[in-house]
């Protein structure tokens, strides 16, 4: 899965997340850990990492085989199986062309 906004955002999370509200994004984040997926890829970082439950979902994600990447540029030169990468503490930011190439240049790793 791949996202320009948060992985967390309530379009992507749709296909993993079961919660009452699409801006319960730290409870979204942990249904991640309820899942099978192989590669996810997009903004989000602090909905793992930096949350107010305290709870460190990356050491969790870690635990269960995926190597985490905080770049687009790290994302690319992965050669993982199970990738979480995060491109952005929360949302990618738009810039004036919106978001460049980031979307193709993501799924051409997912591949």
């Amino acid at each position: 899965m791949v996202s320009t906004s948060s992985i967390t955002h309530a379009t992507p999370a749709s296909f993993i997340a079961h919660q009452l509200s699409r801006g319960s994004y730290e409870d979204i984040a942990k249904d991640f850990l309820k899942t099978d997926i192989d590669v996810f890829i997009g903004g989000g970082f602090n909905h793992f990492a930096k949350r107010t439950d305290k709870l460190n979902l990356i050491d969790s994600l870690k635990s269960r085989g995926y190597e985490v990447d905080t770049t687009l540029n790290m994302v690319l030169n992965s050669t993982s199986n199970k990738l979480a990468g995060f491109t952005a503490p929360v949302h990618n930011p738009f810039r004036l062309n919106g978001r460049g190439d980031m979307l193709a240049e993501s799924h051409c790793q997912s591949n």
